[in-house]
Order: C-alpha cells, then structure tokens, then sequence
C-alpha cells in the first residue's frame, strides 16, 4: 500500500496513474512499480496500491486527482471501445470513473501525459464526449512490452524535468506553459515528442522516432492529467492551443521532409501482365501449402482454410479438461464450454472480467479479475457452484498438488491464494514478488511467473516460497509459465522469447537453462502433444517448439492477437483476443480451424 490514502495537502512531484483494470492493469502495475522505485512510493498514487482499507475511494482519488502534478492516462486499444453491463460505452456514461478523473483533470490544469499501450492510438476529437476533447492535445508517449525499459526511460526523464520545473515555480503562480514541440497520436491534432525525447537515440531494435505519428508546434497549450475514476466536479474547461501548424507526415520542424517506406518504393504502376503473374504465383504457393500442411521450417507459417461456429465474446484464457475447451470470455464476464467433438456451445455465466480458467478437482475454476473472486463451475450441470473471495486484482489460475493456486497482481508485494476445493475457502496466502502474471503447477512445486525478473517457486508441502528463479532477461516481462516435456516454460512478452528452467532436484532446481526466439510478443504457453506451444499476440502466430533440441520447429498463422494456448482432446486450442474466436490446431497436420467466438458487446 501507498501513503497517499492520508492526502497530505499539495506536496509536489506527485504522479497519478489512470487506467482501466480490465484492459490495463498489468502495464499500469509494471509502471507504478518503476516510478516508484525512481520517484519514491508516497509520489505515485495508484488506486489499488494507494488507498488503505476503510478509506472512501471516490473522495481519496478526487482529492488526489487535486493534489497532483502530472497524470498518466493509459490508452489501451479497447480504451475506446469498453462497454457496461448494460451495453453502454463507459466513456459516454457521466458518472464513469475514468471520464470523471480526467474531466476534473483537465479542469484543473493538472498536466496530462496519455501513454498509448502496445500499439494503441490515440482517440479522435469525434470520438471523445465534448468534455474530454481537450484530450487529443496532450502529449502521448508510447509503451511497448518489448522497449520498456527504454520507453520508460524516456518518460522518467520527460517527468524529471516536468516536476523540477513544478517545484520551482510558486504554488500560487499559474503561469502558461512555454511553447513546446510535442507528439501527437496518428490521427489526432496533438503534439509530438519533447526536445528531450527527441534528442534520445534510440536502442537497437527502438524506433528510431519518437512515434510513428503527425507532428505539430504549438504554443500556449499547458498539459494535463486524467486520473481513474473517482467523480469530481469539472470546472471551466480548458482552451484549445493559441497557435498550432500541423506539418504533413514525415516533415521535421526546421528540416527536410522523410519519406515514408512506401514512397521510397518504385512506383505503383503495373501492367495488366504482371498482375497476372502475381496472380498466378500466390495461386500455386497456397496450393503448395494446402498440399504440404506439415511446416517443419523455423520461421514458415501456415495459412489454413479457416471455418467459423458462434460462441461468446473477447476469449482471454483457454483450459482443456473434463470433456471440454473451457475459455474465459473476460468482456462477457463468462465461461465458454465448447464440445471438441461437434463444436456445439454452452455459455456459463461467472464474475466480472474472467481472466483465467483452469480445469482440475472436478472442477473447472474461473479467476475473475472485475470483482477480485473465483468462480467454481461445477462440469457436470455447467453452472457455478461456489464463488470464492481472493486478494484484488486475480489474473492466473492452477490446479495440482491438491488445491488450487490463484496469483492476484493487486496487493504489493503479489500473493498466491491457495484454495481447499474440498471446502472452496482460501486457507493460505502466500507473498511473493510484485506483479505476478501466472502460475503453473508441476514437478512436486508451483511456479510463478512475476512482473519482475525473478519467478517464485512455491513448496505446496510448507505454503512458503521454497526459492526465486530467474528466469527472465532483463526487458522479459513475464506473461505465461507452463511446466512439462522436462522444464519449467515462461513466456517472455517483453523480448520475445521463452526462457526454460531446471524443475528437477539438485544444485541446478530452479536455474535458467536458455531462452528460445519466438514470435512477437508471446503471452500464453503450453506443453502437449509432443512440443511446446506458445501464443504469439504481436503476430499472430503459434511457435510449435520441439521440447528436446530447443528449436521452433514450426510458425503457424492463428486469429488476430492470440493471447493463451491449451492442449488436450486432441488438439492445440488457441484463444484470440483480437476477433473473439478460438483457433484450433491439428496436431498431426498443422491444420487450423477457427471457433467464432462471437460480437464483442
């Protein structure tokens, strides 16, 4: 917990972070860690970790929207788009908690920073209530998994100098901002980077710009913040910017215009005959791969005939067991149970935003991240047979070793709750690192994926931490943790690989063997069927690793942005978060068929 809670009047260098848990809470808590490590814990104000029990979080979160100096608003793609139970928009309900934050936001002058999560854009005047319009304007900074370190960087130092200059000034001065070059998102009339970001020289593998967006000058525009969600009244709305010249895509202030990579291609102008030839050449390519499914080449990727059956919406976790592909629909707030044999569809309803599922205890268990519980699902008359309260924020769920295992990422440091399915109570919690992301069970221990560098590895015979294992690079990120096939699986969102770790006995339990390239952005792993499977969202793809020579054997084209992989029933089933559908993979052929999994609401 912060220090936040007590609300001391007007310290500055304060920092607030909105976000919305469902689509960002584990970027938000990978942040705040880094903050406050750099800026001091009682700076930063996160809602989970700042406000103690008892507090009123609506009046704790408005006198810190008040109180603070710069806000961090995450944008994540679904940032937009995210309904009630209703059907309804958030952002067009008044009494929204994010809308309110940053309502009272920029109202106040308070110094707004959006950050763009994972490719998110920013959104468009049309598309914001009128009082967020002044939204668009602020400076955006971007945050992949895979620069994080570098992109968080960037914002310390933009939040260095943005506080020094706080301080200095008098509390009861409000002077205009200077003029300032700033980014802007793709489609907004926003500014563009810093002098200071702009300066940064990118690392290897960086953009080498800020962000790939327009760039505008503009003069007398201040910066605010947006906090997450706690009503306060608006005052007078800000004025949009005295003077602003967009310059067209790719021109620097002061400097020549960049061509993009399409213009610097030949030009676009083919003949009638080429076209056919193309034509000709994709034909005799997709006939060669429809005849030869097997891709046993590092890096070639599959491209199925693709058949869809309805079942519900945004597929976020995926389990096998009890004669069932179970998927945890976290914008439905349900659990899918699809026949492998018929396809046919049942939808069970959970708790608020499910963001794992697991089968096991005669039982399939469902981590719902919205209203911090379990659910239990009782296979045999598909409905919920006992909810169980967890520690805030669930996000992975296990079974084995008698009980199953929880990590909930809310508190500081994680915690893994272990329940006793014979009585459905929580009877041990368990800290361990910050930000736990997953959890496997296997090898006589569970193993934890943490937002750090170092996982957790749990002896279910004592409830404690027996050691940690590093099983991660420095920019990793853990995402999915899987054991089988000899080692202990994590997925690496952060640089792209999968790291393996000794689960046996003896002087090496626990220790890195290696990591292995993947796809872009890996996020869920799993082991059967002779390989190891991991979900590849920045690309869309499955890595297929052959388990004894440590290689990707096979690249495999799924739905867009696959987010969990699970095996059994005879097949590989992947959950894309992307399209609401469920691919599944043949094994034996590579063949890949698509579950629809229905409108998202």
């Amino acid at each position: 917990m912060g220090t936040m809670a007590e609300s001391p009047p007007a310290a500055p260098g304060r920092i607030f972070i909105s976000y919305r848990r469902e689509e960002t809470a584990y970027p938000a808590g990978w942040l705040f860690d880094r903050l406050a490590d750099h800026l001091g814990r009682g700076q930063v104000f996160k809602d989970v970790d700042s406000i103690q029990l008892g507090d009123d979080f609506v009046e704790v979160i408005t006198r810190a929207v008040g109180s603070c100096d710069v806000l961090l608003a995450l944008i994540g793609d679904e940032w937009l788009t995210i309904t009630d139970e209703h059907g309804r928009r958030r952002l067009d309900n008044p009494d929204d908690f994010v809308r309110l934050e940053i309502e009272a936001a920029l109202a106040r002058h308070v110094r707004v920073i959006p950050i763009l999560v994972d490719g998110a854009r920013m959104p468009r005047t049309d598309e914001l209530p009128p009082s967020l319009a002044a939204l668009v304007r602020r400076q955006a900074l971007e945050l992949s998994p895979t620069r994080f370190d570098f992109d968080t960087s960037r914002l310390l130092r933009v939040l260095d100098g943005t506080l020094a200059e706080v301080q200095a000034q008098p509390a009861a001065v409000t002077a205009p901002a200077p003029p300032r070059l700033e980014l802007s998102a793709a489609t907004s009339a926003g500014a563009a980077a810093n002098a200071d970001i702009e300066a940064d020289k990118a690392p290897q593998g960086a953009p080498s710009e800020a962000a790939p967006s327009q760039l505008a000058v503009t003069s007398g525009a201040s910066l605010a913040r947006d906090p997450r969600g706690r009503r306060d009244t608006p005052q007078k709305p800000e004025h949009p910017a005295t003077s602003t010249r967009v310059l067209p895509r790719g021109e620097r202030p002061g400097g020549k215009p960049r061509l993009p990579k399409w213009l610097a291609k030949p030009p676009r102008i083919v003949s009638a005959a080429a076209v056919v030839v193309i034509m000709v050449i994709v034909a005799l390519i997709i006939l060669a791969q429809t005849h030869n499914p097997n891709v046993a080449t590092t890096g070639q990727t599959q491209n199925p005939n693709v058949a869809t059956i309805p079942v519900e919406a945004f597929p976020a976790n995926i389990a096998v067991g009890e004669g069932a592909v179970w998927v945890a629909n976290k914008r439905h707030g349900s659990v899918s149970r699809i026949d492998p044999g018929t396809r046919k569809v049942i939808t069970i309803k959970v708790g608020q935003t499910p963001s794992g599922v697991a089968v096991g205890e005669g039982a399939v268990w469902a981590a719902n991240n919205g209203d911090d519980t379990v659910s239990r699902i009782d296979p045999a008359t598909n409905r919920v047979k006992a909810t169980i309260p967890v520690e805030a924020l669930p996000a992975g769920v296990a079974v084995g070793e008698g009980a199953v295992w929880v990590v909930s990422n809310g508190p500081t440091p994680g915690i893994v709750s272990r329940i006793d399915p014979a009585t459905n109570r929580v009877v041990a919690t368990i800290p361990v690192e910050s930000r736990p992301q997953n959890v496997a069970v296997g090898a006589g221990y569970v193993w934890v994926a943490n937002g750090g560098h170092e996982g957790s590895r749990i002896d279910p015979a004592s409830n404690r931490v027996a050691a940690g294992f590093t099983a991660f690079p420095q920019a990793g990120l853990p995402s999915g943790v899987a054991v089988g096939a000899g080692y202990v699986w994590v997925a690496n969102t952060g640089d792209n690989t999968v790291s393996l770790i000794n689960p046996t006995n003896g002087s090496q339990l626990g220790s890195l063997v290696g990591t292995i390239s993947v796809g872009q952005r890996p996020q869920g792993v799993a082991v059967g069927a002779e390989a190891v499977w991991v979900a590849n969202s920045g690309d869309n793809t499955v890595s297929r690793i052959n388990p004894t020579s440590r290689r990707v054997v096979a690249t495999i084209t799924v739905g867009p942005r696959p987010r969990a992989v699970a095996v059994g029933a005879g097949a590989v089933w992947v959950a894309n978060e992307g399209d609401d559908t469920v691919s599944r993979i043949d094994p034996a052929t590579g063949e890949v068929t698509t579950i629809k999994v229905g409108p998202r609401p």
